[in-house]
């Protein structure tokens, strides 16, 4: 099986390719692939409507779809990852990150990335 890497970097305000990402995700990982999600950027805001306590509502995609994904993604143990500046600079120096999140430095992204098959959106 192959390795894949999604790269988000869109937020609230593009739902639609918030819910590409991570449905092309949950696809790679139904079909037996390793799958890391890396949130960069205004990504990072997602992590915690990922919770699902507080789903505020994205343009053209309900949020309850976002989060089946997502789920998904956590129940699979697929790797979610913030990007470090991103999460410091948007959520506070050290967020309180639900389990199965991490935070991921520049130089572990590019590692990471070396090795993978890479989606960006």
């Amino acid at each position: 099986m192959s390795k894949y890497l999604f790269v988000l970097a869109r937020g609230p305000e593009d739902g639609g390719r918030v819910e590409r990402c991570l449905r092309l995700a949950r696809l790679a990982v139904l079909k037996g692939h390793e799958v890391s999600l890396f949130l960069m950027d205004e990504a990072v805001l997602l992590a915690q409507r990922f919770i699902c306590s507080q789903p505020d509502k994205l343009p053209e995609v309900a949020p309850d779809a976002l989060c089946q994904h997502f789920q998904f993604l956590r129940k699979a143990r697929a790797s979610i990852l913030l990007d470090v500046h991103s999460a410091r600079q948007r959520l506070g120096i050290r967020p309180a990150l639900p389990s199965g999140l991490a935070l991921m430095s520049d130089a572990a992204m590019l590692d990471l990335a070396e090795e993978s098959k890479v989606f960006s959106f």
